[in-house]
C-alpha cells in the first residue's frame, strides 16, 4: 500500500509540475509582451483535461488558476489582433509621409541597409562573373545609343541587304558562310556556346554584322537561341 501511495504522490507531483509549467509560461509571455499566439491554446487545454480527468479534486484548484491565465492570454491575443489590424492600416501612410520628408540620398542609403539579392552564390560561378564582366567592358566600349532615333522591326533578308547596297548576293553568302564556319569551330565539341562569346568583335560595326548573320542562320533553322535567366 505504502508504495502505491508513493507512486500516486510522484504522479500527482508531476501533475502540478506540468500545471506550473503551463501558468509560467502563459505568465512569460504576458509579462514580456511577445506575440500571444506562439503557444497553442487548444493544446494546452487538452493537456488540463486529461490531467483534470485522471486527478479530479486533486488538482481542481491549479485547473482553475491555469485556465484563469489562459483567459487572460485569449484577451492579450484579442488585444494583440487589434494592434495589427492599426498598424497594418496606418503603416503605408505613415511610410509614405516620411519618404515624402526623406531626400534621394537619404531613400537611397535607407534602400542599401536593408537590400537583400536575390542572387546567391550557388547560381552563379566564377565563370558566369568573368564572362559579365568581359561583356560590360565590350558593351562599354561601344557607342552611345542614339536619341530620338525610333526603332523599327522588320527581318533582314538577302535581297534587304542587297538592295541597301550593303552586301552583293555573293559577298553576303560568303560572309554568312564565314560565320558559319567560325560558330562550328568555337562550339567544337560543345553543345552550346554564350551568345556574347559569338557576336562580340572589335569593332562595333563588325559586332553588328555577326549580329546579323546569327538572325539569319536562326531563321534558317542551322541554330537556335536559348534564353538563361541565370545570365
Amino acid at each position: 500500500m505504502s508504495i502505491r501511495r508513493e507512486l500516486k504522490l510522484r504522479e500527482w507531483r508531476e501533475a502540478v509540475r506540468e500545471f506550473e509549467r503551463i501558468i509560467s509560461l502563459i505568465e512569460d509571455i504576458l509579462k514580456k509582451r511577445v506575440d500571444p499566439f506562439t503557444v497553442d491554446i487548444s493544446e494546452l487545454l487538452e493537456k488540463m483535461r486529461l490531467l483534470l480527468e485522471k486527478y479530479g479534486d486533486e488538482v481542481l484548484l491549479m485547473d482553475m488558476e491555469a485556465l484563469s491565465r489562459i483567459v487572460d492570454l485569449i484577451k492579450e491575443q484579442e488585444e494583440w489582433v487589434q494592434n495589427e489590424s492599426l498598424v497594418l492600416g496606418m503603416g503605408p501612410l505613415f511610410a509614405l509621409a516620411r519618404l515624402r520628408q526623406m531626400s534621394l540620398e537619404e531613400i537611397a542609403e535607407k534602400f542599401c541597409e536593408v537590400w537583400n539579392p536575390i542572387a546567391y552564390r550557388d547560381q552563379m560561378m566564377v565563370s558566369t562573373v568573368l564572362r559579365a564582366l568581359d561583356y560590360l567592358d565590350a558593351v562599354r566600349r561601344l557607342p552611345k545609343t542614339l536619341t530620338g532615333v525610333e526603332s523599327v522591326d522588320f527581318r533582314l533578308s538577302e535581297e534587304t541587304l542587297s538592295n541597301l547596297g550593303l552586301l552583293s548576293e555573293e559577298a553576303f553568302r560568303e560572309k554568312l558562310s564565314e560565320f558559319s564556319r567560325k560558330v562550328e569551330r568555337l562550339l567544337g565539341e560543345e553543345s552550346s556556346i554564350d551568345y556574347w562569346d559569338l557576336v562580340l568583335d572589335d569593332t562595333f560595326e563588325k559586332s553588328l554584322e555577326n549580329m546579323i548573320l546569327l538572325s539569319y542562320l536562326c531563321s534558317r533553322g542551322e541554330v537556335s537561341l536559348k534564353v538563361n535567366p541565370l545570365t
